[in-house]
C-alpha cells in the first residue's frame, strides 16, 4: 500500500477520534474563557482563587494520568475512552448547578479526572491507528482537534454569556458533552502491532513488571517530558489568567479572540511553516520553539495595547505549535514496543503536572508582583527548556 493510502486510511481511522476530542474540548476551551470571570463575579473570588480553579482541575487530571495506562491494559483503548467521554459529560452537567464555590471546585475536579483519562486513552487510539511513518502527522491531528476548539470556544462562550447568560451556556455544554460520548460510540480501533518476534514483552503486568514505577509511566520518555513539564508550568499562565489579565488592562472584549488567534496559531503552524521546519530540520525547529515561547510572553508581559495582546497570543501559538506534537511525537518514537499507551500517559501526566504547579505558583506570583510580572516570569522559567531539550538529546533511544 502506497505511504499515501496508508496516511488516508490513518486518518479515516482515526475521525471518531478526532471528533469526539474536539467536542470535549470545545466545552473545555469555552470554560476556560468563562469560568474565571465566572467565579469572580458570582463568588468574588481573587486572583489566587482563579488559580486554584485551574490547580484543580489540573492535580484532577493529574491523578488520572498514571492510572490511564493500566485502565487501557485493562478494559481496552476504546472502552477506556468511550467512559472517559460519558463522565466529562456528567460533570459537565454538574458544574451548571453548582450553588457554591466548593461545588464548582468539586465538579470541576470531576471534568479533569475525566478529560486526563480521555486524552491519554484518545491519543493511545491515534497510536493505534496510524503505523510508525505517520506518527507525526496522526499526533498533528490530535493536537489539532484539542486545539482547534480554542478557535471558537472561547468566542462562543463569551457571546453566549454576554447575550444569553450563564443558564444557556451551561446547557450547551452538557449537550455538546452528550454529543461527544455519542460520536465516540464510532470510535476505529485498528492496531499496528510490532512483529511478535521483534516485540519485547510486555513488563506492565503484575506478574512481569520489574517494578512499579513501570505500571505507571515509560521511564524512557522521562528526559523529554521534562520539558513538557516546563510547557505545562509556563501555559498555566495563559489558561487560568489571560482573561483576567484582558480584564484588568481594558481589553476583556478580546480575550475570545486572544484564544481565538492562539488556537489557529498553534493549528496551522505545521501547515503554514511546515516547509521551512523540513528545511531546518527537528532539531533546529524546537529550539525555534522555545525562542517563540519566550518572545511570546515577553511581548505579553511588557506591552499592554491590543495590538501587543493579540500578537503575543500568535506568537505563543506557533511556539507551541511546534513543541507540543513534536514533543509528543518523540515521546512516542522513544518507547519500546508494546508501551505506547504508558508513554502517552506519560507526556499528559508531565503536562498536568506542569498546569498544577504553575496554576498555583504563577497565582501566587500574580497577587504579589502583578500579571505582567507573572508574564516575564513565564518567560525565564521557559528558559529551562534550552538546557533540558539539549540532555534529551543524549538520551538513550532518542531518535537520531
Amino acid at each position: 500500500m502506497s505511504q499515501q493510502a496508508t496516511h488516508t486510511n490513518s486518518t479515516a481511522n482515526n475521525m471518531g477520534v478526532l471528533i469526539s476530542t474536539a467536542l470535549m474540548f470545545l466545552v473545555f476551551q469555552s470554560t476556560v474563557s468563562v469560568l474565571p470571570i465566572y467565579v469572580i463575579d458570582q463568588y468574588k473570588a481573587t486572583t489566587s482563587e482563579v488559580g486554584l480553579m485551574l490547580t484543580v482541575f489540573a492535580m484532577a487530571a493529574l491523578s488520572s494520568r498514571p492510572l490511564g495506562g493500566p485502565l487501557m491494559h485493562k478494559l481496552g483503548e476504546k472502552r477506556a475512552y468511550i467512559g472517559a467521554l460519558v463522565l466529562f459529560a456528567i460533570a459537565s452537567a454538574l458544574i451548571g448547578t453548582a450553588n457554591s464555590m466548593g461545588a464548582l471546585l468539586a465538579f470541576r475536579a470531576i471534568q479533569g479526572f475525566a478529560l486526563g483519562v480521555s486524552t491519554s486513552a484518545g491519543g493511545t487510539l491515534i497510536a493505534s491507528n496510524s503505523s510508525s511513518e505517520n506518527m507525526n502527522m496522526a499526533m498533528a491531528q490530535f493536537a489539532m482537534a484539542i486545539n482547534l476548539p480554542l478557535v471558537v470556544g472561547p468566542y462562543l462562550g463569551n457571546l453566549v454569556v454576554q447575550h444569553y447568560g450563564y443558564p444557556l451556556y451551561f446547557g450547551i455544554c452538557v449537550v455538546t458533552g452528550v454529543l461527544s460520548a455519542l460520536v465516540g460510540l464510532t470510535t476505529h480501533v485498528a492496531h499496528n502491532p510490532v512483529p511478535a518476534a521483534a516485540a519485547p514483552k510486555d513488563p506492565t503486568t503484575p506478574e512481569e513488571a520489574s517494578s512499579v514505577l513501570d505500571r505507571f509511566i515509560e521511564r524512557s520518555a522521562v528526559p523529554v517530558a521534562m520539558n513538557v513539564l516546563i510547557i505545562g508550568i509556563c501555559n498555566s499562565a495563559i489558561l487560568a489568567f489571560a482573561t483576567v489579565y484582558a480584564k484588568e488592562i481594558g481589553l476583556l472584549p478580546l480575550a475570545g479572540f486572544f484564544f481565538g488567534v492562539h488556537a489557529l496559531m498553534f493549528s496551522f503552524s505545521r501547515p503554514l511553516f511546515g516547509w521551512f521546519f523540513n528545511r531546518i530540520g527537528e532539531t533546529a525547529t524546537l529550539y525555534l520553539g522555545i525562542v517563540l515561547i519566550i518572545a511570546g510572553f515577553l511581548v505579553m508581559g511588557l506591552l499592554h495595547t491590543s495590538i501587543s495582546y493579540l500578537g503575543s497570543a500568535g506568537i505563543l501559538g506557533v511556539g507551541y505549535g511546534i513543541l507540543f506534537p513534536t514533543f509528543q511525537s518523540l515521546i512516542m518514537r522513544m518507547a519500546p514496543a508494546g508501551r505506547t499507551g504508558f508513554a502517552n500517559s506519560t507526556f499528559f501526566l508531565f503536562m498536568d503536572s506542569g498546569v498544577t504547579l504553575g496554576s498555583f505558583t504563577m497565582g501566587m506570583v500574580a497577587e504579589r508582583a502583578g500579571l505582567s510580572g507573572m508574564y516575564i516570569l513565564a518567560a525565564a522559567v521557559s528558559t529551562a527548556m534550552f538546557v533540558l531539550f539539549t540532555r534529551a538529546r543524549r538520551a538513550p533511544g532518542y531518535p537520531a
